[in-house]
């Protein structure tokens, strides 16, 4: 199943730009529906952005799904950029 993403959680970027990892972060992250798709460039943004956080970064109310995300990652290979 395919989500939309609204288009303000989207900054458009060109491909080879580094400023495309910034698409995604927790608090976007935390706002989106429980059944959701995120690009590989979503991916690693967040996952660069979730391992900048303590947990005290993260609230209580969410930290369950944080923790899920994280074990869904572990479990599954993450998208890797191609070179």
């Amino acid at each position: 199943m395919t989500r939309t993403v609204p288009t303000s959680l989207l900054i458009n970027r060109p491909c080879g730009s580094t400023e495309h990892r910034k698409i995604m972060n927790l608090n976007r992250y935390l706002i989106l529906e429980e059944e959701h798709t995120l690009s590989s460039d979503e991916v690693q943004a967040l996952n660069a952005d979730i391992s900048a956080k303590g947990l005290s970064d993260i609230p209580e109310k969410h930290r369950e799904r944080v923790a899920d995300y994280i074990v869904a990652c572990l479990l599954y290979t993450s998208p890797s950029p191609r070179d």
